[in-house]
């Protein structure tokens, strides 16, 4: 009830921070080209949903008796959609004329599609398991502490200078670890 409430708040708070930070310390030019390749991200993941999580949750949610066959196809089928998603991110950056930089980024972005991060990901399969198992806490709880790692590594890499491909890849690792946290408690 509340505490998940409190936690949701915390959580989005802290997205605010990292997005605030990230902004100040990173300058338009730098600040944008993250957020162009969080936004591509965004879209891929919004092609790679298809609406099978909702899928998922109004199947779970009426039996129980094939949930391990739902889940594994389900599973199967956003693995395969994101994979789409990060070989049409490939050949969209095959013929744009992006510089080198800006492609590496979006490369780096695309490769969020395996957590729950961006709309659609595989991920989110498994934040609608905790969903339709009145979990969700959890979910919310995992996402609260990657958060506070991800502002501490991304404030630790910032004062280091580290360069923008690493911020938004180390981004992207925090998100994908806690992916297969709340992955491991779905199945």
């Amino acid at each position: 009830g509340i505490s998940v409430l409190i936690q949701e708040v915390g959580s989005r708070v802290l997205s605010l921070t990292i997005s605030l930070v990230l902004a100040r310390f990173l300058g338009s030019d730098q600040f944008g080209r993250y957020s162009f390749a969080l936004t591509f991200a965004t879209v891929l993941g919004a092609i790679a949903d298809l609406g099978v999580d909702t899928i998922v949750v109004r199947e779970l949610s009426r039996t129980q008796t094939k949930k391990s066959i739902l889940l594994g196809n389900a599973i199967l089928i956003k693995l395969v959609l994101a994979t789409c998603g990060v070989l049409l991110a490939l050949f969209i950056m095959l013929v744009s004329s992006s510089s080198t930089a800006t492609k590496i980024l979006l490369l780096i972005a695309s490769l969020a599609l395996f957590t729950y991060a961006p709309t659609g990901g595989l991920g989110t399969i498994f934040v609608a398991v905790h969903t339709v198992n009145f979990a969700r806490g959890f979910v919310t709880a995992v996402d609260l502490i990657a958060r506070i790692v991800q502002i501490s590594a991304i404030g630790l890499l910032l004062l280091a200078k580290s360069p923008l491909w690493l911020i938004l890849l180390v981004s992207v690792a925090v998100q994908l670890v806690a992916t297969l946290i709340v992955a491991k408690r779905a199945v």
